[in-house]
């Protein structure tokens, strides 16, 4: 093959990409993938809401505020009125903070936290409609989990949230200010100079981990913009010589072209149930199954053993001893999500902070928690084992094969809201639920706003 005929093919994947998001049209999507991205916007804005005291967030909204930038997309959290590029890093920030928000779980990526602070932010500057907005969601969301299936198992410790995230940003912002396919292409070919990304915060427990999808949004904006106003970026983000691919990590691009227009993966993107790590969501299902169904006391437990894939004990396996006390290091430590679970019962947005994350006895229950690496397991997440053995001998078991929340088991509408409800109740105790029902069905009707800033605007004004 000559060397043209290379650089063509190579050429062929983003440009596909790109011809595809220039020409989609909102009609275009089933109801169901419309739906979808309504629960993504729904999540992501009571997540953000939900993380106002989360670590890390104060000094990223102070850098903010002290710049003083003026523009028409709104911070989430007060109100205040920016640009899209500080806009979509504060709200993202907010969005990943609380580990509530939703993942893909066949790629292991966090597409929301990317697509919706992007989408609203631009939306909001170019005042597109609801319509609008939920298909540039979609769309979003399909091609960021599309990307995440380039590389199968076993993968390098990028986190392709925001190494990929970054690139659908980029084409989302363009697309959203009408830039044509060429446009389109160089904002994905500008934003490779920004696709990063490790799992080296989840390894030291930092709260650095809840910045890495907002620095994606915000590079993938000014990437959209720049390319917009003419820049130009690289033909081969994914598959050039130097590109994702060959940087990164080895694997097929047919997972982004195969389909692409005709099946989308928006709507099998799981909406969590526990403002924690997704590794940890199988075991605490476990555990609470366990506690109903015997009436497990936590004085009569002498040892819990949790079976788990070696991604997930690569991800929440660390000891927990309660110091230093941090959330983070709860929401990433099976051994606390089991200890909380059988004490308190429950893993919610209390449960992640403190005085919890240093209660003495969920930290000495923790202690008793045994992890065990099922090698033969080569899943992320499912299945997952929980054995508790009495201090009086007697030993019972569960294995989670489902996640609740996920794609086979998607939660349903009651849950979501009951979701929003336990988000925004704990920003503003005053809300009552008919307030958040109303909130709720409101935004769920956004497709039907000839503008979105003013149900956006609504929606947090109620909270905030």
């Amino acid at each position: 093959m000559s060397a043209a005929a290379t650089t063509n093919m190579q050429g062929a994947v983003s440009n596909a990409i790109a011809r595809h998001l220039a020409e989609a049209q909102a009609q275009d999507l089933p109801a169901q993938e419309i739906a979808a991205a309504k629960m993504s916007l729904i999540d992501v804005l009571a997540c953000a809401l939900a993380a106002k005291d989360s670590p890390g967030t104060a000094a990223v909204l102070a850098v903010c505020q002290s710049e003083r930038a003026v523009g028409r997309s709104t911070i989430w959290m007060t109100g205040e009125m920016t640009t899209p590029r500080q806009a979509g890093f504060v709200n993202s920030m907010y969005a990943a903070s609380l580990d509530y928000d939703s993942v893909f779980h066949r790629g292991v990526v966090h597409s929301d936290i990317i697509v919706v602070p992007t989408a609203v932010a631009v939306g909001e500057a170019v005042t597109c409609s609801g319509a609008e907005l939920l298909s540039t969601i979609a769309y979003g969301n399909d091609l960021l989990c599309r990307l995440s299936l380039i590389s199968p198992p076993p993968r390098k410790a990028w986190f392709f949230s925001s190494v990929y995230g970054v690139i659908v940003s980029a084409a989302m912002t363009a697309r959203l200010l009408k830039g044509n396919e060429k446009q389109i292409c160089d904002a994905m070919g500008l934003a490779l100079f920004s696709a990063a990304g490790t799992y080296q915060p989840m390894t030291e427990r930092s709260t650095s981990k809840q910045a890495m999808a907002a620095f994606a949004v915000q590079a993938g904006i000014h990437c959209g913009y720049l390319a917009v106003a003419g820049l130009e970026g690289v033909n081969q983000p994914l598959d050039g010589k130097h590109g994702i691919l060959a940087m990164y990590q080895n694997g097929d691009l047919s997972a982004v072209t195969e389909g692409l227009g005709k099946i989308f993966f928006g709507s099998q993107i799981g909406r969590k149930p526990y403002p924690s790590c997704q590794c940890n969501h199988a075991p605490i299902e476990g555990i609470l199954a366990l506690k109903h169904e015997y009436g497990i006391k936590p004085c009569d437990v002498a040892e819990v053993e949790v079976s788990l894939s070696p991604h997930a004990c690569r991800i929440v396996g660390a000891l927990y001893d309660g110091q230093p006390p941090s959330q983070m290091t709860a929401q990433f430590s099976v051994q606390y999500s089991i200890a909380c679970a059988l004490i308190r019962g429950k893993v919610g947005i209390d449960e992640i902070k403190q005085p919890c994350i240093s209660d003495e006895e969920i930290v000495e229950l923790a202690r008793r928690v045994r992890i065990a690496e099922d090698r033969d397991n080569p899943n992320t997440y499912v299945p997952a084992s929980v054995t508790v053995r009495m201090r009086d001998g007697s030993c019972v078991s569960n294995t989670t094969t489902v996640n609740r929340g996920s794609a086979s088991q998607p939660m349903t509408e009651a849950e979501m809201l009951q979701k929003v409800e336990d988000c925004l109740m704990s920003v503003n105790r005053g809300l009552e639920g008919t307030a958040v029902r109303t909130i709720f069905y409101q935004l769920m009707g956004i497709d039907h706003a000839p503008e979105i800033n003013e149900p956006v605007l609504v929606f947090l004004r109620s909270v905030i």
